[in-house]
C-alpha cells in the first residue's frame, strides 16, 4: 500500500484478472450449394446487392442459391457467408493478350464456369509502357462496362503494376484475375486491342455430386462463430445432410436448417426427419410460394425451399428478442410468401410435430408463418431450437471471453477473476429473460475454486470450470381450461 504524504489526487494502476465477456454473434447465415458463378470459398455477403456483384443474381430454374439468399434479407438476415460449389471439372475461362511479339498477359475469369464467356475485355494504348484495361460483362457494348482500369504497367516495380492492381483481395477487381507471363520482349505492354471475350480458354462449370458439397462443407471452418447453415434445394433424405449435422455437433456453434424435397408428404418427410436424430438440426415443411424477384412478369411468384427465409426469421428474432426465444409464432410471418406448397390438416400437423417437423402454415389474418421450433432430437434437453442454440451461444460466449486466463499464474486470483468474468455475462443473460428462474441462483452457477481445482490440476496446467445453467423452453401447447359456472361442465382447448 503506497503511502501518501501531502494532500492531493494520486492514480495508481490496478491488474484486474476479472474480465468482461462481449456477447458473439449469435449465428450469421451460411449457404452452400451448386451455382454458376462465385467464388470457391466461404465469402460474406452483407447484402442483397453484394450477393448480385459477386454471384450474379438469378440464373436457372433450378438453383435455388440466390432464392434462398433473397429470403433470408427480405426476412431480416444481416450477413450470410456464401460457398459456391463449383464441382469436378470446373475451368475458369481465360484469354491471353501479346505484346508486340510474345504472350504478356493472361486475363483469367474471376472464379471457374461458363459465367466467364460473357466477360470481355479490351486492351488500349495510355502512353509509353502504359495500358488500359476495360471490362465488360454481358457484351461488348459500352453500356455493359463493369470495370475500368487505368495506367497500368507490366513492370513489376512499378506502382501501377496490373497484377497487383488488379489482383488486390481488398480493392481489385470482382470479374478478373490476370498473370504477368514475363514476356521476352524489350516492351512487355499488351497492344491495343478491341473488346474480347474470355474464350481462349473455354470455361466449364463443373459436375456436382453430393459427394463434393460434402467435401466443400469443412471450408466453414476458416469462419471464426457460430453460423445456421442451409443447402438450398438439398433435401433432408440429401447425403450432405447427414454430413452437415455432423459438422455442426463437431464444431458446437452451428445449426443446420434443413429443407424438405419438393411435392414431398408428410409421412415422407417426416420419416426423413426422424431418421436424421440430430439435436444440431431443425427440418421446416412445406416449400413456400413467393413473389418471384427474379420476373419482371406482374404476380408472378416462385415455388422455393424454405430454408433461406426461417434463417433471416431466426436473425430478426434473435435481434429483436433474443436467441433463447422460439423462431416460431404469428410473429414469425415470413416476408414475400404468397402462399404454401401444401395446406395442412390438423391430422397433418400431429403427424409433423411428432415426427419432428416444423410446419409452415397459412394462417387467417397472420400470413403464411412458422409453427414449429422442434429440433431432430426428441430428447427433452434438446428438444427445442431456441434450447439448442442458445447453449451454443453460451458454449461459444465463454470460451472467447475465457482466453484471456491462458498463461496466467494459477491460483485463486485468477479462479476468482474467471469466476466474475462468466457470472457477469450469465446474469446479463438472466435480466434479459434468457435463463429460468426467479433468481439468480436459480438461473446459473459458476465453480471455478479449489474443490475443482486439485493441485493435481495445477501442476498439470489444467483449470477447470464449472458452468450450470437453467435454460428457456418454449411455450409449445398453450392449454385454456374453462368451465361453465352453472351445471359443472368443462372443456378444454388446446391452441
Amino acid at each position: 500500500m503506497p503511502s501518501y504524504k501531502r494532500p492531493g489526487v494520486y492514480a495508481e494502476e490496478v491488474l484486474s484478472l476479472s474480465q468482461a465477456i462481449s456477447n458473439p454473434t449469435s449465428g450469421t447465415a451460411a449457404f452452400v450449394a451448386a451455382f454458376h458463378r462465385g467464388p470457391v470459398v466461404p465469402t460474406l455477403v452483407e447484402s442483397w446487392n453484394e450477393f448480385l456483384t459477386l454471384y450474379g443474381g438469378f440464373a436457372g430454374a433450378t438453383e435455388y442459391l440466390p432464392f434462398a439468399v433473397y429470403q433470408f434479407f427480405s426476412n431480416g438476415g444481416r450477413q450470410a457467408y456464401i460457398l459456391r460449389v463449383a464441382g469436378t471439372g470446373a475451368v475458369k475461362a481465360s484469354r491471353t493478350i501479346n505484346d508486340s511479339t510474345n504472350p504478356s498477359l493472361r486475363i483469367d475469369a474471376e472464379n471457374p464456369g461458363t459465367w466467364g464467356g460473357q466477360i470481355y475485355v479490351e486492351t488500349q494504348a495510355a502512353g509509353t509502357g502504359r495500358f488500359n484495361l476495360i471490362v465488360r460483362y454481358g457484351g461488348t457494348g459500352d453500356d455493359k462496362i463493369v470495370e475500368r482500369w487505368l495506367d497500368l504497367s507490366m513492370v513489376d516495380n512499378d506502382a501501377r503494376y496490373a497484377p497487383s492492381i488488379i489482383n488486390s483481395i481488398t480493392a481489385g477487381s470482382s470479374y478478373i484475375r490476370v498473370a504477368d507471363l514475363n514476356s521476352a520482349s524489350a516492351d512487355q505492354t499488351p497492344v491495343a486491342t478491341s473488346a474480347v471475350a474470355l474464350t481462349t480458354v473455354v470455361g466449364v462449370n463443373g459436375t456436382v455430386a453430393a459427394s463434393d458439397i460434402q467435401t466443400a462443407i469443412p471450408l466453414f471452418d476458416t469462419v471464426d462463430g457460430p453460423l445456421t447453415i442451409n443447402i438450398p434445394g438439398a433435401d433432408a433424405a440429401h447425403a450432405a445432410q447427414t454430413t452437415l449435422l455432423a459438422y455442426c455437433a463437431a464444431r458446437g456453434d452451428c445449426f443446420a436448417v434443413i429443407d424438405p424435397a419438393m411435392g414431398q408428404t408428410v409421412s415422407s418427410i417426416s420419416a426423413a426427419a426422424t431418421a436424421l436424430a440430430s439435436a444440431w438440426g431443425a427440418v421446416y415443411y412445406p416449400w413456400v410460394y413467393v413473389a418471384d424477384p427474379s420476373s419482371n412478369s406482374p404476380g408472378a411468384i416462385k415455388l422455393v425451399p424454405p430454408g433461406g427465409s426461417v434463417i433471416g426469421q431466426y436473425a430478426q428474432t434473435d435481434a429483436t428478442r433474443g436467441i433463447f426465444k422460439a423462431p416460431a409464432g404469428i410473429a414469425n410471418r415470413i416476408v414475400g410468401a404468397v402462399g404454401v406448397e401444401a395446406r395442412l390438416t390438423n391430422t397433418d400437423l400431429d403427424t409433423l410435430n411428432t415426427g419432428l417437423v416444423n410446419a409452415i402454415r397459412q394462417m387467417p389474418g397472420a400470413g403464411v408463418v412458422i409453427m414449429g421450433a422442434r429440433t431432430l432430437k426428441s430428447s427433452a434437453s434438446d428438444r427445442y431450437v431456441p434450447t439448442r442454440r442458445t447453449l451454443n451461444f453460451i458454449r461459444k460466449a465463454l470460451l472467447d471471453g475465457t482466453r484471456w486466463a491462458v498463461f496466467e499464474p494459477n491460483d485463486a486470483t485468477l479462479w476468482g477473476g474467471i469466476s466474475t468474468s462468466i457470472q457477469q455475462f450469465l446474469l446479463a443473460l438472466w435480466q434479459r429473460g434468457g435463463l429460468r428462474g426467479t433468481t439468480a441462483s436459480e438461473a446459473f452457477y459458476v465453480r471455478c475454486d479449489s474443490s475443482n481445482n486439485t493441485p493435481q490440476d495445477i501442476a498439470s496446467g489444467q483449470v477447470n470450470i464449472e458452468v450450470g445453467v437453467a435454460l428457456q423452453y418454449p411455450a409449445e401447447f398453450v392449454v385454456i381450461r374453462i368451465g361453465q359456472w352453472e351445471g359443472g361442465a368443462t372443456a378444454t382447448v388446446t391452441v
